[in-house]
């Protein structure tokens, strides 16, 4: 379970909330320890701003014991895209009086909402996400999958170009990428083992809730994270309940959301707690609604107004049912790479039509 930290009561006008710790501690010596454990939470400039202790516990050999420390926070610094304040707590454990682990854990207190009205509310402001949907590898050229000062480079530019939200598409990020969005204030998407479609073998969607499960104690803290994707494409009811269980299990109080990348109109409905879109337009009144992956080729320019930048480098000027690009990378290639040749069918792939005899 590790360490789990949550801010609860929040109240952005008068700067409170209550905060709880949630330590789990295994004892790996060979005889039963006292351990005491203390909780330090310090601002961004270092000074202490709150200390809070849960006393002395008594585990046994190879035993487990969560300790739970609570306190009142006052004069918060809350954490948005526009303001992304970090705290740290550090959880103390010590045995005779001594310190014998350390552990840092970030802490960025927002209060989530929504309602039909304002969309997506963030300490009591509406917040209106734009940005960008890239591969959660996000490489470079000549380089390949970028080392840690390149994503958060990644990132910082991706928050110079007005960018508010990142969905690292098909599997978890990677922590340098989580850290880099709390840093610059950077709402993410959290998916987990994602294929295109739904998964009928019992023990593959067994792995594919257990990494959820992982990923979800891995960024449960981080508060940059808000969603957590069951799936690239539709789940069954059943199985869209088990991905919402596993954040109801692990991370039931971080105010963040599970759901899909993309959705039916009625099976999930009423399951999933935010939903998506994909080259269309939708609405909501109960739940976020985001458009998944508007950044593509084939976006839905469509529905633009005519000053947007056109996708089509073959339009004739004239029919405006050829000037937005809306069927994939295909039909925006340039002459050479489409003399190559079509092998998906569905115009997202450029390759050989055939294989050589």
């Amino acid at each position: 379970m590790g360490t789990y930290v949550y801010a609860t009561n929040i109240m952005t006008a008068k700067r409170t909330a209550s905060l709880a710790i949630e330590a789990e501690v295994k004892n790996e010596r060979g005889a039963a320890q006292a351990v005491t454990c203390d909780a330090v939470v310090v601002d961004r400039d270092g000074n202490a701003v709150l200390s809070l202790s849960a006393g002395q516990q008594t585990i046994a050999a190879g035993q487990k014991f969560t300790f739970t420390l609570t306190g009142s926070m006052t004069n918060i610094h809350f954490w948005s895209p526009d303001y992304p304040y970090l705290y740290q707590v550090c959880t103390i454990l010590s045995v005779n009086g001594s310190a014998v682990d350390v552990y840092q854990t970030p802490l960025g207190v927002r209060k989530v909402g929504f309602n039909a009205a304002t969309g997506l509310v963030v300490n009591g402001h509406p917040l209106y996400l734009n940005g960008y949907a890239p591969r959660c590898s996000m490489e470079w050229p000549a380089v390949g999958t970028p080392v840690d000062w390149m994503n958060e480079l990644d990132f910082k530019m991706m928050k110079d170009n007005n960018a508010n939200f990142v969905r690292p598409m098909h599997i978890a990020p990677r922590k340098a990428q989580v850290e880099a969005a709390d840093k610059f204030g950077i709402i993410l998407a959290c998916p987990a083992a994602n294929n295109e479609g739904d998964e009928t073998d019992t023990n593959k969607w067994q792995e594919r809730l257990d990494i959820m499960r992982d990923v979800t104690i891995y960024f449960r803290n981080n508060p940059s994270v808000l969603f957590y994707e069951g799936c690239n494409q539709i789940l069954t009811a059943q199985h869209m309940t088990d991905m919402r269980n596993i954040r109801m299990t692990w991370d039931p109080n971080g105010g963040r959301l599970a759901g899909l990348r993309s959705n039916d109109s009625d099976v999930t409905l009423g399951i999933r707690e935010y939903s998506c879109t994909m080259d269309g337009a939708g609405s909501q009144l109960y739940t976020p609604l985001w458009d998944a992956e508007y950044a593509r080729g084939e976006a839905p320019r469509r529905v633009w107004d005519n000053y947007t930048p056109m996708l089509n480098p073959r339009w004739d000027g004239v029919n405006p049912n050829t000037k937005h690009i809306t069927g994939g990378y295909f039909y925006i290639a340039s002459d050479y790479h489409q003399a190559l040749g079509l092998n998906s069918g569905n115009g997202d792939f450029i390759g050989i039509t055939c294989c050589p005899p």
